[in-house]
């Protein structure tokens, strides 16, 4: 892993912290959108850490991850004898 991924990843991780332990010691004080700001700076992170791994955004690399996911889930489905229906098959 580059190191541009990794200090991405870490800035995320950190917002993460952050809120959470926000809420948890101000216990539901702020309106539900305090932390808006903070999400879109997550987001744009996770879009640039996307791009890094050859996506377009988050969103293109989260549809490719639970496509892969789909496709695991039904080999080993298939792989334990029980039926796909058609609409699934490989």
């Amino acid at each position: 892993m580059t190191r541009q991924k990794k200090e991405l990843i870490k800035k995320m991780d950190e917002i993460d912290q952050f809120i959470d332990t926000d809420m948890e010691l101000c216990h539901g004080c702020y309106p539900d959108n305090a932390y808006d700001s903070l999400y879109a700076v997550k987001d744009r992170y996770a879009d640039q850490l996307a791009q890094l791994r050859g996506y377009r955004n988050s969103a293109e690399e989260y549809n490719a991850d639970m496509a892969r996911h789909a496709q695991n889930l039904l080999h080993i489905t298939s792989a334990k004898g029980h039926p796909i229906p058609a609409d699934l098959s490989l």
